[in-house]
């Protein structure tokens, strides 16, 4: 009975179209078998507990999972996002970065990690005693010396990207410190051991990833944006699916080996989650890596709490996707629910209740309709509203509002994009990226009399905004939050 109940839940998977991203046609983990959490030594009801703080707080959480002994006990979307797409990993690909540093040692390409960053660039002719002496190991330690960090919002990066050369820009930053010396938080120093990736071995690293790191781990539908002459970030924008990053999570958690076969030594994994630098709140940084030997784990970061976390005293890895939650929290769920490192006794009735409830949470909940303000609606309909420079980007939006169906157009860097949106607190209107055909998720409400709220959720892109329009006459004044950046500015507008 319970393998024709299997059989007739894919058959409805297999009839769900393709545009619903509620969770019904989610990826799945195929390569670690289910299991109950009770028979890995956890516990169902503390994880059920965690999935409905999750629900009731409005967590901006997009999906979660949790493997142990090899075996899946978590494995959750949170509406509106679904595993079926790719998710920004943002700077968790550092820590891929690192992985790919690690292999090209192995395999030969560079000899090794306290090899000159100067003899890749040739066309660098500026020396001084502090670059002459910069090494690989000085840039995915953090440890490089440029003056470049994120206490001034990782300016160096905006600055760059904004630079006709990327590599002349870096290497012309001033040294503040010497190679080695100093921990500062830098994206750029990992644009470098891109270039150095593809310099040592004639493959954009992407390329590189997908034949020596990706295809042995059976990863695929990877994306990784690139600059103008086609060269990946090494610092961040590498598209994933959540199955896959836990994959990367458990081949990292045994010692770089993923079925029997060593994809980066063993050595390089212990450098990389070896603590080189001790940072405040018990964190550390290795090789690329987060480290925290207090609490016992490892991990990959990234802006909005993008994370690969392994915990090897529990044989664990937990991966985390989303725009900006409650991460500290949801880690204490998470060590709560470890009881033992034996199997529990058996708990169907808890189990059921936590199965019961991750399906709900990928499930687009019963729309709770805003109550409209039309007068508001007067004002804004057909109305362009043109917008001071932002770091949304956006220069201009537009909306249509009707009975049958409510849009907002947006014009970005030349481009336009129309969205649905929905008057709604708890549910959204679904719409796609218009570069990345990635689902974006809307809904709208209304504060007061006279402030209008439209939520503009990118979900895999990870920029989480809230447009507050305040209406005064002809007048509108515009406040602009982005929950992962920790962002809130007022911004100039106007009607056009």
């Amino acid at each position: 009975m319970k393998k024709l109940k299997l059989l007739f839940f894919s058959i409805l998977l297999l009839a769900v179209p393709r545009f619903n991203i509620y969770g019904q046609t989610k990826k799945h983990l195929e390569t670690f078998h289910e299991s109950s959490p009770e028979r890995q030594g956890m516990s169902s009801l503390v994880l059920d507990s965690m999935m409905l703080f999750i629900k009731n707080t409005h967590q901006n959480i997009h999906h979660i999972t949790m493997i142990r002994n090899h075996r899946t006990v978590l494995d959750a979307d949170i509406y509106p996002y679904s595993s079926q797409y790719r998710h920004d990993l943002a700077s968790v690909t550092k820590s891929f970065t690192s992985l790919l540093i690690g292999i090209a040692i192995d395999k030969g390409f560079i000899k090794d990690e306290n090899e000159p960053v100067l003899q890749f660039f040739p066309e660098i002719t500026a020396h001084s005693q502090r670059l002459d002496s910069l090494t690989i190991k000085d840039l995915i330690t953090m440890r490089s010396g440029f003056e470049c960090g994120v206490e001034d919002g990782e300016k160096a990066l905006s600055n760059m990207r904004k630079s006709k050369d990327w590599v002349k820009f870096i290497f012309d930053l001033p040294m503040t410190s010497k190679p080695g010396e100093k921990f500062s938080y830098c994206s750029c120093n990992f644009y470098i051991l891109s270039e150095i990736i593809s310099r040592a071995t004639r493959l954009t690293p992407h390329e590189f990833a997908k034949k020596y790191l990706f295809a042995p781990l059976q990863i695929s539908g990877t994306k990784w944006l690139t600059n103008y002459k086609g060269m990946n970030h090494g610092w961040g924008d590498l598209f994933f699916y959540s199955a896959d990053m836990a994959k990367i999570g458990q081949m990292v958690l045994d010692s770089g080996r993923w079925q029997g076969r060593q994809i980066v030594s063993a050595q390089w994994i212990k450098k990389s989650l070896h603590t080189l630098t001790r940072l405040p709140d018990d964190k550390g940084y290795g090789y690329g890596w987060w480290t925290n030997d207090k609490v016992g784990y490892d991990e990959a970061a990234g802006r909005g709490r993008q994370t690969i976390s392994v915990i090897p005293s529990k044989n664990m890895v937990v991966t985390m996707l989303g725009g900006e939650f409650d991460a500290g929290t949801i880690g204490k769920y998470i060590f709560a629910s470890v009881k033992s490192d034996k199997s529990l006794p058996n708990n169907p009735a808890g189990y059921h209740k936590l199965k019961t409830t991750v399906s709900a949470i990928a499930l687009a909940p019963v729309p709770q309709s805003e109550k409209v303000n039309n007068s508001i609606i007067q004002k804004l309909n057909k109305r362009t509203i043109v917008l001071e420079k932002n770091i949304a980007e956006i220069d201009s939006l537009q909306f249509f509002i009707s009975k049958e169906k409510n849009t907002v157009v947006i014009y970005k860097n030349g481009l336009e994009a129309k969205y649905p949106f929905a008057f709604s607190t708890n549910s959204y209107a679904l719409g796609f990226d218009p570069v990345l055909k990635l689902p974006v998720a809307l809904q709208a409400n209304f504060k007061n009399q006279d402030e209008f709220i439209l939520h503009f959720n990118q979900l895999c892109r990870i920029n989480n905004f809230y447009f507050h329009f305040v209406i005064s006459g002809d007048r509108i004044a515009t406040t602009m939050e982005e929950t992962s950046n920790f962002v809130k500015i007022d911004i100039g507008s106007r009607f056009k």
